[in-house]
């Protein structure tokens, strides 16, 4: 087993009717993103060699040929897989060469046996038994709160309870989508699927769909048939406890097209004013803003809209007000908006998925997962918010403000004014009316994302909000990460950290607290005192700036899984060979993430709701442990 050094947190949330034995716990306090050491595997030498090759010799073909500006990475299919001839270059053979010689020797079982014959069983057996008890479940909880372990029947109850509401959702027969029906039922709507493609290729070439869109559509049109499954996360801020629906529509027919129209309605929101993007933005506006000093009150409010998702109309009203609020923004043709009306409607409409191998038709709202939802709730919400500003120009904000499903703004007048306001918002709005908001305010403090919001003396301050529940289970020091990861994840908090609090002795509390919470998490002090050092508050200006995107082409991944063979020097010095005779490419090492914890975790929670053996789902990332044909 794979021993932590340090004492760690004993961290889970326990909703179930059963007590956890402390090594379980222990075992759980890890993290989802823990990754216990593997074997040295020596067969991810010669592949990781090969592509990395094949990755040189491309780039020196193509090293004169122009980049496509409309080339764009998420729409890349890899269909090739053609290996080049050795480069005519001979300093570039010679560097692979090179490479090859010093990490070939790492094949050697002297490398690699004494120490697999000493490592334990990676994963103890007791923590086997027990996420396999199908009484009880073990789920990230929303909000990124921590582990929660449930009881297998509230979940199925929970899920039940959502799904029987008929204004959604639609039980289906439950051979709908057997084997035997399962060709003809989704033929239909592959065949719309492809209408909808032949009506995007008749427009080729306008400013919203090209050749390499097409090629895009067509490829997962032929590969995308995997039902999707509905999953709760629990929300155990709420009470009493509920689920958050998620739907994760990453195999599905529509999956394509959703990719496809949600990059472009993402081109749209930066121009929408009350839209939040992220806490930076947030904290950049807020920097800046000028609070009149008057004798009224400051008030800070926020706001919840409940089951926003499922709530927001999925009508040919919302695809036609955001085709035209794209149109506002973008240089469209006049066929376009037609394309993104029934691109949105083909999404909306075809939103299967099943749960306890009963398939479900989504009949109303947006499928949390699929990918174009946040996009398209943001643009439908900043439509019902301008028409209020519009008709009800009596009340002035000094800042309004909503990131998707949360909303905050700052108001000035009595606490009588302010309640006229929110009544006002919330009959005279323009939003559906399924929508309902939950409202909090205060004269001095609230949080919001990850912001605890300060109003002093007609000023606001801000500093990180730290969540009560959270039970910050970063990556433990023992865990199997490259030094780098551990190295930047800390680097990162601490950034935002800094970018989070107007003044230095407020990110000074919060990075002691970060401190002590990585100690527990047995990261040595001299290995934080060194990290915590590359971090200066007086950089908080920069830290504020969105950083330049890099157009530096120079680098070529040496892409492989992270696993104790490499940690021998033998790989670096090769790179290194390499860069000192080719010094126009510089080769760095992308390390590939081992199974964690979380995939154990998901690979047992869909057995015990669905029954099956996952020999398909194993090729998806969800299982690490190969499936074995039980004796009779």
């Amino acid at each position: 087993m794979c021993s932590p050094q340090r004492s760690y947190q004993l961290s889970v949330h326990n909703y179930s009717s059963i007590n956890i034995p402390t090594s379980v716990r222990k075992y759980l306090g890890f993290g989802t993103k823990f990754v216990p050491k593997p074997k040295a595997n020596p067969r991810l030498i010669l592949p990781s060699v090969e592509d990395f090759t094949r990755r040189i010799r491309i780039k020196e073909i193509f090293k004169d040929t122009r980049d496509n500006p409309d080339f764009d990475i998420r729409f890349h299919v890899k269909t090739s897989t053609w290996k080049p001839n050795p480069s005519s270059n001979t300093l570039i053979e010679k560097g692979l060469r090179l490479v090859k010689s010093n990490v070939m020797p790492l094949n050697h079982p002297t490398h690699y046996q004494v120490y697999n014959n000493r490592l334990n069983d990676i994963v103890p057996k007791f923590f086997k038994e027990f996420i396999n008890n199908p009484d009880i479940l073990i789920k990230a909880s929303d909000k990124n709160l921590g582990l929660t372990v449930l009881d297998t029947s509230w979940y199925i109850q929970e899920g039940l309870r959502q799904l029987n509401d008929p204004r959604f959702y639609k039980q289906l027969d439950k051979n709908f989508f057997s084997p035997e029906n399962f060709d003809s039922n989704i033929q239909n709507i592959v065949s719309t699927a492809n209408s909808l493609l032949s009506l995007l290729c008749s427009q080729w070439g306008t400013s919203i769909f090209n050749k390499q869109h097409e090629k895009y559509l067509r490829h997962r049109l032929l590969n995308d048939r995997k039902l999707p499954t509905f999953h709760l996360l629990p929300k155990i801020h709420k009470t009493p406890m509920q689920g958050r629906p998620i739907v994760p529509s990453h195999s599905w027919v529509t999956t394509g097209f959703s990719t496809y129209i949600d990059t472009v309605l993402q081109k749209v929101l930066p121009h929408l004013p009350y839209i939040i993007k992220d806490t930076k933005s947030l904290v950049k506006s807020l920097d800046g803003i000028s609070i009149p000093q008057d004798e009224r009150l400051l008030w800070l409010v926020t706001g919840d809209v409940s089951s926003m998702y499922t709530n927001l109309p999925t009508t040919p009203y919302a695809f036609d007000v955001i085709a035209k609020t794209v149109d506002k923004y973008l240089p469209l043709s006049p066929n376009d908006t037609t394309l993104i009306r029934e691109t949105l409607k083909f999404v909306m409409s075809n939103n299967y998925f099943t749960f306890q191998g009963i398939p479900y038709h989504q009949v109303s709202g947006i499928a949390m997962g699929t990918a174009c939802a946040p996009a398209y709730a943001n643009i439908l919400m900043h439509h019902f918010e301008e028409r209020f500003f519009e008709f009800n120009p009596d009340f002035t904000l000094i800042f309004y403000g909503r990131y998707i499903d949360d909303i905050f703004f700052m108001f000035k007048g009595s606490e009588q004014e302010l309640k006229t306001f929110l009544t006002t918002f919330d009959t005279k709005r323009a939003f559906s009316n399924q929508l309902k908001i939950s409202w909090d305010y205060s004269t001095t403090s609230v949080s919001f994302l990850d912001l605890q919001i300060h109003a002093k003396h007609n000023k606001v301050e801000l500093s990180t909000h730290q969540k009560m529940l959270n039970k910050y289970l970063y990556i433990p020091f023992s865990s199997y990460h490259p030094k780098d990861n551990k190295v930047g994840f800390i680097k990162a908090e601490l950034i935002r950290y800094i970018r989070n609090s107007s003044s230095y002795r407020s990110f000074a509390n919060t990075a002691k607290q970060f401190f002590t919470r990585l100690r527990l998490r047995g990261y040595p002090p001299r290995f934080l005192i060194w990290v915590f050092s590359q971090v200066r508050y007086d950089d908080r200006p920069k830290y504020l700036e969105d950083a330049p995107l890099s157009t530096d082409n120079t680098l070529v991944p040496f892409v492989t899984m992270y696993n104790p063979i490499w940690e021998t020097p033998h790989l670096r010095k090769g790179l290194r060979e390499f860069f000192t005779l080719n010094p126009h490419y510089r080769p760095v090492v992308a390390f590939k993430r081992n199974k964690n914890i979380a995939d154990l975790l998901n690979r047992a929670n869909v057995r015990k709701l669905t029954g099956k053996q996952f020999h398909s789902l194993q090729q998806d990332g969800l299982c690490w442990i190969s499936s074995k044909k039980r004796k009779p």
